[in-house]
């Protein structure tokens, strides 16, 4: 399965579009591509027509994964610009500071991984995305993990003992790549961005 860089609109649909559109980003993945490892290779019959089989294992995220390209193309062509961002009110509450991490809680809706994962209130709004995460933050870790429990170690490493847990409200877009929080929530999550930083520093994951 190929992550989808997103679904929203003003973004291509798919890698594919990425990697027509702009020539740093097809440069960058196909390195990235070029040392990918081999993991499987193996021959089967299709009745008398041999059918090979080869699986191989690249990078999703880090200073050499093929993240990275995904972001710096989002980032340089702005494809963001257009999606309202979510402002919460003034009289918001803020949350008790020290959370380690925001994890939101997808299960059960089908999500579908993204190289550029996005959260929407409602009614649409950007809650979260490229333009909000810092440069070295998302260069280094990427901009999301993905888990299906909070039990893994990478999970943990992500958003340490005492993260911020969000319902989530439903799948946003027809790739089911992007996820819907209530308003309430995406209040707390700014809220916890501005007292920690979480989003900024990509303190994010996903249960699905």
């Amino acid at each position: 399965m190929v992550p989808k860089i997103d679904h929203s609109p003003g973004w291509p649909d798919t890698v594919v579009n990425m990697l027509t559109e702009d020539q740093y980003a097809r440069s960058a993945t196909q390195g990235i591509i070029k040392g990918a490892r081999r993991i499987e290779e193996r021959v089967s019959w299709d009745g008398d027509a041999p059918k090979g089989i080869c699986r191989i294992g690249i990078v999703l995220r880090g200073s050499k994964g093929v993240q990275v390209p995904a972001y710096e193309y989002a980032i340089r062509n702005k494809v963001e610009g257009n999606i309202p961002v979510f402002q919460p009110p003034q009289t918001a509450a803020v949350p008790a500071a020290n959370y380690t991490g925001i994890v939101i809680d997808a299960r059960g809706y089908n999500l579908q991984p993204a190289m550029i994962p996005q959260v929407y209130t409602d009614d649409g709004k950007l809650v979260y995305g490229a333009t909000v995460v810092e440069p070295d933050a998302a260069r280094q870790n990427g901009l999301a993990g993905y888990a299906s429990s909070m039990d893994s170690p990478s999970a943990m490493q992500r958003v340490g003992n005492n993260p911020l847990v969000i319902k989530a409200a439903g799948l946003f877009g027809n790739q089911k790549a992007g996820v819907k929080i209530s308003t309430a929530d995406a209040v707390g999550a700014l809220a916890a961005n501005g007292t920690d930083n979480l989003l900024k520093l990509a303190k994010v994951l996903f249960l699905m």
